[in-house]
């Protein structure tokens, strides 16, 4: 196990953030990096952070799974052994007027913004209490 503390950050190989990880990082973190597109971005940004010495895993997962979330936790565990902090940036946005917005396109929305921060959260939050930390 580590003794640096470990940040999960879910929409994290491009934007905000892959700048949120890359603060986080100089700040003596090591980093999960949630992707769920371009695998080959998460990856390299697990490379840069490896090669100025961060501990840094690029994990795939639709957070608006919980069979995914659970999987990233799993792997999370096992790459870090604990986890000290969640930073919920992953979402989804339709950029087009309200008036002509599909149901199944707000239904994503709704999806990735609230229900995956409820994954997300209701998991790490169970780890951290079991642990009394984080």
């Amino acid at each position: 196990m580590t003794t640096r503390p470990t940040v999960l950050v879910t929409g994290a190989n491009s934007g905000i953030g892959k700048i949120i990880v890359s603060r986080l990082a100089r700040a003596g973190y090591d980093v999960a990096i949630n992707y769920k597109a371009d695998p080959a971005a998460a990856e390299n940004l697990a490379g840069e952070l490896k090669n100025h010495g961060t501990r840094a895993v690029a994990i795939y997962a639709d957070v608006k799974n919980s069979k995914d979330v659970n999987a990233m936790f799993e792997e999370i565990f096992s790459s870090f052994g604990k986890l000290d902090a969640l930073v919920n940036n992953a979402g989804v946005q339709v950029w087009k007027p309200l008036l002509e917005v599909q149901e199944s396109e707000w239904d994503r929305v709704v999806e990735t913004n609230l229900k995956g921060c409820f994954l997300c959260t209701q998991r790490a939050g169970r780890h951290m209490k079991e642990r009394r930390s984080g």
